[in-house]
């Protein structure tokens, strides 16, 4: 195999195997000539897709197979990777109209890999009918840090060997679908305080904290035959001499994934036009640090001047000696095996068969290959992304999870589920996201809530805040127009709110049946914890004697920390339809609370 791969490699000029190395990405849902003058001239050999490029289910089928066509005219050797970030939950390319199914966290709060992994085989299932043929999850960082902003949710818990069985699962249901998994982020991202996006992470941590907690999954991962790793762009000044420099261009970082754990296969680079190397080593030079390290897929998502200079700089660089060819050479002969596996679909279950890893024969050839993929993507008018059963089977899987996952941490009181008279309202209080992460599904679904409610209980008069100052943005009831319970108020604010709602002398708080508070990354913002402090001694002082008072995060747990002293707290882990409805469900009584916590709180 390895000399058929290396004819492949030798027929290829120096700039075409520079190209083979890279993944790029473009706007729009349409080729542009860039996208087209990179594969074609350049001969690129991966592209990612964003939301940017996500239209209908034909349009993303037309557009994944025109990429292919390209690269298969141009004379590639083998298909393209066509990437995408479709962890679910709430980071997610694809609507949930598309894949409705929950993220890791929520996953996690069930702690069912078999549930994981069927959950992962959906995702696959949908992302292969659509063209793509690798996607970039699992997410497998041990979320250590509460205060961590990006990964938070997206981590499967703050257990490493949670987090490794779950990972492990969902490598083995992506695969089962035929899509390329690709463990994320090398050697661990749960511990920071900073957004790689928005500038270099630190964290202080030596090499026997990392075997013993960050590691792990990416262990398990290899063990489980992953087909990719990604690196994160963040320092570990303890194993690089006291220098802050990104793992992803650290040749003794990189080392670890090699040498301690055996791990053979393609390394990916994140995206080199994230703040923590734009701004450190840049973009274009961090692609030559880069492939120095032991990456093998240089990732640049947006930018086409600095998708060719970083071309024509790893070009430079192995003219000059500074890179050596045949350290080229050994990242395309990874490349080119991974790709021999594209039309390969392993049957074995990783909850069935715990230490199999299948070997991939080569059943195909290249041109086989691209012939395979046009052949299945040309039709993309006269076939859904799923038949109507599968659609049907994915949404009661999305249904069946959410409803396990939501958690009770703690009922004092026993508010849940919820006994309101008919002739009462509930007073909903809601944030407006903020302060989220770049790599976010940037959609706001918070007023959804509100209707699932509505379907419950008639009553609700609901008030929109800012999650980071804590304001009243806006305020609304279901039934009663202007004149109503909001009528009696003389302004929009909290002074006005707190006194019409929480005083014996207000003009609302004999009408009141129930408080619903839910919180959104609380812990990271002391106005909004503030807000909700001033609402708990109100309710506390007026009505606590019969009128319940429930907060909620609506994403992680962490929130429970700032707010010890509430009675009832509640974890949805997500506001994506399935995890608000849930929610609801859970608080109105219609289905128990089983979902455990997958952190440990401090």
């Amino acid at each position: 195999m390895q000399r058929d791969i290396m004819a492949h490699i030798e027929r290829l000029d120096l700039r075409q195997k520079i190209g083979q190395l890279m993944m790029v990405g473009f706007p729009g849902k349409w080729l542009n000539e860039e996208i087209k003058s990179l594969i074609r001239d350049d001969f690129v050999g991966g592209v990612i897709l964003f939301s940017r490029n996500i239209g209908a289910v034909d349009e993303v089928k037309r557009l994944t197979h025109e990429l292919q066509t390209i690269a298969s005219q141009s004379g590639h050797p083998f298909p393209l990777f066509l990437s995408i970030d479709q962890e679910n939950g709430m980071v997610r390319r694809l609507e949930e109209s598309v894949i409705p199914l929950p993220g890791n966290m929520t996953l996690g709060a069930v702690n069912d890999i078999r549930v994981t992994e069927e959950v992962a085989y959906h995702t696959g299932r949908v992302l292969a009918r659509l063209g793509i043929n690798m996607n970039l999850a699992p997410v497998v960082d041990v979320n250590h840090n509460p205060y961590n902003p990006v990964i938070g949710i997206r981590s499967f818990g703050s257990s490493p060997e949670h987090v490794a069985r779950h990972g492990r699962a969902m490598i083995g249901g992506l695969r089962r679908a035929g899509l390329m998994a690709v463990a994320k982020h090398f050697p661990g991202h749960g511990d920071t305080h900073t957004d790689s996006h928005l500038d270099l992470p630190v964290i202080h941590a030596d090499l026997k904290r990392l075997m013993q907690l960050e590691l792990v999954p990416f262990q398990q991962a290899v063990q489980a035959g992953v087909d990719a790793v990604m690196t994160a762009h963040i320092a570990f000044p303890h194993l690089t001499e006291g220098r802050r420099i990104p793992a992803t261009i650290s040749p003794e970082i990189l080392s670890l994934l090699r040498e301690d754990l055996g791990y053979r296969g393609v390394i990916i680079s994140d995206c080199l036009e994230m703040n923590a190397i734009r701004q450190t080593v840049g973009t274009v030079e961090g692609a030559v640090q880069a492939l120095k390290a032991g990456v093998d897929v240089i990732l640049i998502s947006h930018t086409y001047t600095l998708q060719k200079a970083a071309i024509d700089r790893i070009v430079q660089a192995v003219r000059s000696g500074e890179l050596n060819e045949k350290r080229i050479h050994e990242s395309l002969m990874r490349i080119f095996t991974l790709k021999l596996k594209l039309r390969q679909t392993s049957s074995t279950s990783v909850t069935d068969v715990a230490d199999t890893v299948p070997k991939a024969a080569i059943q195909n050839t290249a041109m086989d290959m691209f012939d395979n993929m046009q052949t299945d993507a040309i039709d993309a008018t006269s076939m859904a992304v799923t038949d109507a059963s599968e659609q049907e089977e994915m949404i009661q899987l999305a249904a069946r999870v959410y409803q396990r996952a939501v958690t009770v941490v703690k009922d004092e009181r026993q508010f849940i589920p919820l006994r309101i008279s008919e002739s009462k309202t509930v007073l909903l209080i809601y944030p407006r996201p903020y302060d989220q992460s770049p790599v976010e599904d940037q959609s706001n679904r918070l007023t959804s809530w509100i209707d699932w409610i509505k379907q419950l209980h008639a009553r609700v008069v609901a008030v929109e805040y800012d999650a980071k100052s804590g304001d009243i943005l806006n305020m609304h009831e279901t039934i009663g127009a202007f004149g109503g319970l909001i009528g009696g108020m003389s302004a929009i604010d909290w002074p006005s709110m707190l006194s019409h709602f929480f005083s014996e002398s207000g003009g609302a708080s004999e009408s009141v049946g129930a408080v619903l508070v839910g919180t959104l990354n609380a812990h990271r913002h002391p106005d909004q914890v503030q807000m909700v402090h001033d609402l708990y001694r109100s309710w506390e002082a007026t009505l606590s004697k019969d009128v319940p008072f429930v907060v909620t995060a609506l994403r992680g747990p962490y929130d429970g920390l700032s707010l010890p002293d509430v009675p009832t707290f509640v974890v949805a882990y997500e506001t994506s339809q399935g995890a608000l409805c849930a929610l609801t469900q859970v608080l109105f009584g219609k289905i128990p609370a089983t979902g455990q916590l997958p952190v440990t709180l401090p």
